[in-house]
């Protein structure tokens, strides 16, 4: 049933409406009948009606303002008024406090149950789809953990995402982990994996285990990998480096191991991959965690093992190689010539430091390098474009079929000629865009030169930063300020020249608060 208040200050009226209509066939109970907004708002505190239908013009509160209370403490309830013809304003001002509809007095008893019903149809309607998003909202919560695992692992396998995507299924899924500074940590009961399989409880506490041990100071996620072992990403100090943050980890791995056996009499071994910088390098250093963790062979049971420690000095730490890709690439997109140069050199010099990994592996670094260009180059597209695009293409076919280059040298010489070029194309189109704005914000100056015509509202007008439009004005050779004063004299000594102004009248069209001020910037400016 709906339940309705009947508010009217006219007792005939008001009990006239509880007795007229059959309100129990339309699915309407009447839950009250006051005679003003105080005592309605006495009454739904107490019942919650679903609907109120009320007059107007009422003593001590009148409808309005029982309208406007009910709008901002029950936005359920919905409000239907009663007025006659000259109160038609009063009707209309309660209208933006959401009422339902109205009604002219005397109102019959049909149109009411006409309104009526319409408004109960639309509470039903309302009820049916909260009720609807209650139930996906408690099928989604339910079904969180397991998404969470879901894209966690599709992480863990090297799906590609951009950080805000990641950053924003993290938002979404509750998991309490940024998308910098990360370590993995690969956990695994030392077992054969079938009883690994039946002992569910086990891994249910190596699971709490590791999340109360090391949530005590890291923001982190713990879940199962596809292959029934714990992995712990954790996020670490970014002021601590690898050697320091290191023994912190280790420390706790032994403790989740003590704590293990002491609870449940199970041993289990670690894996600790390196620490990088960004969540994007997390498949990576899982699968050092996990080369890690495949040491336990020869290392035995109850083993903490970090990959620095069991890595021939032939593989160096490819991270420093990321990360002078991701330099070099910051240069390209900045359109930094120079940078461009020498980051170049000092990449190749890295890569000649792999040459026990062989010229197979320095071709698929550089490949796997021109193939992000190419990424690059077709989000951030830039005019010309097109051949930039064929020459890269071509450069990256001709490094999957390892083209004719004897040294790393003549490698570097042909690579280095697309991307100084490319960069070159980017940096021209950014001088171009950057030349674009300085003429856009001086036509803005002079259009607007009476008006207000602050860096800030000039930035504005071309859809920059008051900063940037300042950094751009210096770098064309005259700062902001000089040039609105320039374009102020200039105007003001084409109309003195012209006499068709007094000088009070310039004053006022330059902005400036008389003809006296104006006239000393206007000597000073030219005495200059």
């Amino acid at each position: 049933m709906m339940k309705m208040l009947v508010v009217e200050d006219e007792t005939i009226l008001r009990e006239g409406i509880c007795l007229v209509g059959d309100w129990e066939k339309y699915n309407i109970e009447i839950s009250g009948a006051v005679s003003n907004g105080k005592e309605a708002l006495e009454q739904i505190a107490i019942n919650q009606p679903d609907i109120i239908l009320t007059d107007v013009v009422m003593p001590i509160m009148d409808g309005i303002e029982l309208t406007k209370r009910v709008y901002e403490q029950y936005p359920q309830i919905r409000v239907i008024l009663l007025s006659g013809h000259e109160e038609f304003e009063f009707v209309k001002k309660a209208m933006q406090y959401k009422a339902s509809d109205y009604l002219l007095k005397p109102a019959k008893i049909e149109k009411l149950i006409e309104v009526l019903s319409k408004v109960c149809d639309e509470i039903e309607t309302e009820r049916k789809r909260l009720a609807e998003e209650e139930r996906l909202q408690k099928k989604l919560e339910q079904s969180t953990p397991i998404l969470r695992e879901q894209y966690m692992n599709q992480l863990l396998v090297g799906m590609e995402y951009e950080e805000e995507h990641i950053q924003g299924q993290f938002e979404f899924l509750n998991i309490d982990l940024d998308t910098k500074n990360i370590a993995v940590l690969l956990c695994e009961m030392d077992m054969e994996a079938e009883k690994r399989m039946q002992s569910r409880i086990a891994m249910l506490q190596l699971r709490e285990l590791c999340y109360e041990i090391v949530r005590e100071e890291y923001q982190c996620v713990v879940f199962e990998d596809l292959k029934d072992r714990m992995v712990i990403i954790l996020n670490y100090p970014e002021n601590l480096s690898a050697k320091e943050i290191l023994p912190y980890l280790q420390g706790k791995a032994i403790r989740i191991q003590k704590e293990m056996v002491a609870r449940t009499g199970h041993f289990v071994s670690l894996g600790i991959g390196r620490f990088v910088k960004n969540i994007r390098y997390l498949s990576k250093v899982y699968k050092e965690a996990e080369d890690a963790l495949a040491y336990r062979f020869f290392m035995g049971q109850g083993s903490v093992i970090y990959i620095g420690d069991i890595e021939k000095e032939d593989h160096k730490d490819w991270l420093i190689l990321l990360g002078k890709e991701e330099e070099l690439a910051e240069c390209i997109k900045a359109g930094d010539i120079v940078g461009v140069n020498q980051q170049m050199e000092q990449y190749f010099q890295l890569l000649g430091q792999f040459s026990a990994l062989g010229q197979e592996f320095i071709f698929e670094k550089i490949t796997a390098f021109i193939s992000y260009l190419l990424r690059f180059m077709g989000i951030k597209a830039v005019d010309g474009e097109s051949n930039l695009l064929l020459e890269l293409e071509g450069l990256s076919e001709d490094l999957r079929r390892k083209m004719n280059c004897t040294t790393l040298s003549e490698l570097e010489n042909k690579v280095s000629m697309v991307v100084i070029r490319l960069t070159e194309d980017i940096n021209q189109n950014r001088i171009l865009r950057n030349e674009g704005i300085i003429e856009k914000a001086q036509k803005y100056i002079k259009q607007n030169i009476s008006k207000d015509v602050s860096l800030i509202t000039v930035a504005d007008s071309v859809y920059v930063s008051p900063n940037y439009l300042s950094f751009l004005f210096k770098e064309s050779g005259e700062n902001f300020k000089d040039y609105v004063v320039r374009v102020k004299m200039e105007q003001a000594k084409e109309m003195i020249d012209a006499g068709t102004y007094n000088l009070n009248q310039i004053a006022l069209m330059l902005g400036y608060k008389d003809g006296r001020y104006l006239s000393q910037v206007y000597k000073k400016y030219y005495e200059k």
